[in-house]
């Protein structure tokens, strides 16, 4: 039973974060998925370990089975994943409706979690009634979950695509079908394992062939797709013509004026750009625009090496000549690690995508503008672009951009926007040109073959009327500034991408303020604390409840603020997760021994729960100062404090508690397992058959044995 419960932990793990990709490239990149996911998740695998009748050992059989099925489905979810969007008859590029949105989710994720949870109730009475602890179960099953998260990260490290490890999962999981379990007379699931393992390793094979025809289902003129760290990467071409999306956005495309438009405009304000640092863009054509200004030196950095491989191979070979020009280098690294120990630059051009997430929303903060106005020779300028809206600013969309403007202006003394459907922000610690003559002339001296600038194009973005009214709107907007330690431009992001679902909830929230107040929350906490302390068993849930709802806020905070600090949260979610889990194995032995601090009644000592607060204010204090001195964010701090919370939900989880309050008969402190008449008659009872895991029988024989410090 060992095999299975570890082979248990590492499907499911594995698994979850298989369906958790799928989820957020089908929509669009958006990082709630993952949170949501998460509470689907524990809400699927409860409702399978809730199921069934308990007071029954279930067979070798059943559990062998549901280990097929799995293997089966989850294949089949990720299908699922892949066509929802034509299920649904959703619009191709738009957001399916939020109720559809949430019904996917639940769809893609419940069938698999409820099995798991399943198998884990069947498995871990089988392995309790073979004279083992539930505890044990728990220990084993993390530790598989472990091996599941480290594997989840390392197969698409290796290049594995995440429809591979789906496969890779299933067949994982054949192996607890056919190893023979104790009490089993005959394997009666080996032909259908065998069959499950041979339609798996079939469809594995061809595992490229069937990515690239799901692929198609969205995109149907796919000719590349490909899985990296950030994300999926899927270009569309036809007749010459290209366009790159990553996880399902569009991020640019061939015949676009957008990279001539942003380049032309920030170049023109440096009187020569000799040396020009590219933070992306060197796929998309930014790089082909900067090399017609003649600089003598292009630092290109692009954070994904998947796109960049992939782009090379299908565009058009000018993109190629251009990452491979004599003054270009091509330099793949984090941007915020790699402007740490760069050089002086003219200018800098962040091509970067939108703040909607917390991969992209680090590179709109005060830090990193700080970053690049070290970098900046003292005539330098720094330029990006922003999505924004042509005439009518919602109020969301207000904050945001105005946030990301008073971050830019506490480092920068001249901050100018141009406006747009996509607003151009330029920034340099030196007055910027607002007329357009001097920028026509060096446009003209520097012989500038460009589609859509001209000396008129550029006359009309400077002498824009919405030019001025851009600015005072931004001015105006009461929103504080972007940064590292306040990440105000990710929620706005999230009210922008609900406002889409629910417009006059979100608008109606924004005219009236951006912040919900606390303390009517902590009242209501305050006041059920308190009245829940009355009742001996409600106390007892209460201890439970609060541990696993502050675990998961915790476990929630520290993967978004990797996210934030490091980018690379598709990649390296497993890793997160593994660490959770080794909180959770290391919780689950620990429960052995909270039985001998309960008291002779059979209640908790207070300890306990004074224990459980303490230890989750001093690690909410250690989260708190650590993000304030910038310390939390690498893989390693992360995962450190992610065993804790795990660690202190597993041990509540499973202290002692009872259901009525223990009689009141003598107790025999000489008393043992096999001396004490309570306990055999107990073990005879029907009555202790029901109870298999809580360590109580009926209430006549709740004795306490004092040799071994447990109840009989």
């Amino acid at each position: 039973m060992v095999i299975a419960l570890f082979t248990l932990g590492l499907i499911t793990l594995l698994g979850q974060v298989v369906l958790m990709r799928e989820l957020i490239v089908a929509f669009f990149g958006v990082e709630l998925v993952y949170v949501l996911a998460m509470g689907v998740w524990l809400l699927g695998s409860a409702a399978g370990a809730g199921f069934g009748r308990r007071y029954r050992v279930p067979s070798a059989s059943a559990i062998k089975a549901l280990f097929v099925a799995f293997s089966v489905l989850l294949p089949l979810l990720v299908v699922f994943c892949r066509g929802l969007r034509q299920l649904f008859s959703a619009v191709p590029g738009a957001y399916l409706p939020f109720g559809q949105q949430m019904l996917a989710m639940g769809l893609a994720l419940l069938p698999a979690a409820a099995v798991s949870g399943l198998i884990f109730q069947w498995a871990a009475r089988r392995y309790a009634a073979a004279g083992k602890t539930l505890a044990a179960a728990y220990a084993v099953e993390s530790a598989g979950a472990k091996a599941g998260g480290i594997a989840a990260t390392g197969l698409l490290y290796l290049g594995l695509q995440n429809l591979g490890i789906a496969f890779v999962c299933g067949l994982a999981a054949v192996p607890a079908a056919v190893f023979p379990l104790a009490g089993e007379k005959r394997p009666r699931i080996l032909f259908t394992a065998a069959l499950s393992a041979a339609a798996l390793m079939a469809a594995g094979a061809a595992s490229g062939a069937l990515d690239r025809a799901m692929t198609r289902w969205n995109h149907p003129s796919a000719v590349a797709s490909a899985d990296s760290p950030y994300g999926r990467i899927t270009i569309v071409g036809e007749k010459g013509r290209f366009a790159l999306f990553e996880n399902g956005a569009l991020v640019f495309e061939t015949e676009g004026a957008e990279a001539e438009s942003f380049v032309h405009l920030a170049a023109l304000q440096h009187p020569a750009p000799k040396k020009v640092l590219l933070i992306g863009g060197g796929a998309s054509g930014h790089l082909i625009e900067i090399r017609k200004h003649q600089p003598d030196r292009v630092d290109c950095v692009e954070i994904n090496p998947v796109l960049l491989r992939q782009a090379c191979s299908v565009l058009p070979a000018v993109y190629a000549d251009a990452l491979n020009a004599e003054e270009v280098r091509v330099v793949v690294a984090d941007p915020r690690q790699f402007l740490e120990r760069a050089g002086k630059y003219d200018l800098i051009l962040a091509v970067l995508p939108e703040p909607l997430s917390g991969q992209s929303n680090r590179f709109y903060t005060r830090e990193f503008y700080r970053t690049c106005a070290r970098r900046l020779s003292p005539d330098g300028a720094l330029a990006f672009q922003l999505a924004a809206a042509e005439n009518l600013w919602p109020r969301p969309l207000a904050f945001r951009n105005a946030s990301v403007h008073r971050a830019l202006s506490d480092v920068f003394s001249d901050v100018l926007v141009l406006p747009g459907t996509v607003s151009t922000h330029m920034a340099a610690n030196r007055p910027l040109t607002r007329r357009p003559e001097p920028l026509i002339q060096r446009f003209v001296h520097r012989k500038i073959d460009a589609r859509l600038v001209s000396p008129a194009y550029i006359q009309y973005q400077l002498t824009n009327d919405r030019t001025d009214q851009i600015a005072s709107l931004l001015t105006a907007a009461d929103a504080p500034a972007n940064a590292d330690l306040r990440p105000i431009c990710y929620p706005y992001s999230m009210m922008i991408w609900l406002s889409r679902f629910f417009p006059e909830m979100i608008n109606d929230l924004a005219v009236r303020g951006r912040g919900v107040p606390v303390w009517p929350a902590l009242l209501l906490a305050g006041l059920l604390f308190f009245a829940c302390r009355r009742t001996f068993r409600v106390r007892q849930v209460l201890l439970s409840f609060s541990a696993g709802f502050l675990g998961m806020i915790l476990e929630t905070l520290l993967i978004l603020r990797y996210q934030v600090k490091s980018g690379v949260l598709y990649q390296d979610i497993g890793l997160l997760l593994t660490a959770f889990m080794a909180g959770m194995a290391a919780g689950a032995p620990a429960m052995i021994h909270a039985a001998a601090p309960t008291r002779h009644d059979g209640r908790l000592r207070p300890v306990w729960g004074r224990m459980t607060a303490v230890g989750f204010v001093l690690l909410g204090l250690i989260i708190f100062f650590g993000v304030r001195a910038g310390a939390l964010g690498g893989i390693g701090s992360v995962g450190l404090l992610l065993f804790f919370p795990a660690f202190w939900c597993r041990r509540c989880s499973h202290l002692p508690a009872s259901t009525t309050r223990p009689t009141s008969r003598a107790r025999s402190p000489g008393c043992s397992p096999r001396t004490c008449s309570a306990a055999a008659s107990a073990r005879r009872s029907p009555a202790w058959r029901r109870f298999p895991f809580s360590g109580w029988t009926r209430p006549h024989c709740w004795r306490r044995c004092w040799q071994r410090q447990r109840w009989c």
